[in-house]
């Protein structure tokens, strides 16, 4: 089963455990990597786990998504779009130049 760590910050991280591994010492092992970034863990289930990972970034500890985070990595993905498509023309008119 997965184990669902509720971070400092608000998200979560999903741990999967090997099958003959135990839940407490993987545990402190995430948390001695992560200083002072735990705040608690629980076992869930597979199907808790949302399939669209998209927005994995902006989950809370109840697998919902938090509005605000989501509406930053929408923003953040428009602007790397954007900047694609700057590139893009800045190369096509550098390439439109030579000719």
């Amino acid at each position: 089963m997965p184990i669902l760590i509720s971070r400092t910050d608000g998200g979560v991280s999903i741990m999967y455990l090997g099958q003959d591994a135990d839940e407490n010492i993987e545990v402190q092992k995430w948390r001695d990597f992560h200083q002072g970034e735990y705040i608690s863990h629980r076992t869930i289930s597979l199907s808790e786990i949302p399939v669209d990972r998209s927005k994995r970034n902006a989950w809370k500890a109840d697998l919902t998504i938090d509005a605000v985070k989501s509406k930053v990595i929408d923003d953040e993905k428009e602007d790397q779009s954007l900047h694609k498509k700057v590139m893009a023309d800045l190369v096509n008119a550098e390439k439109a130049k030579k000719k």
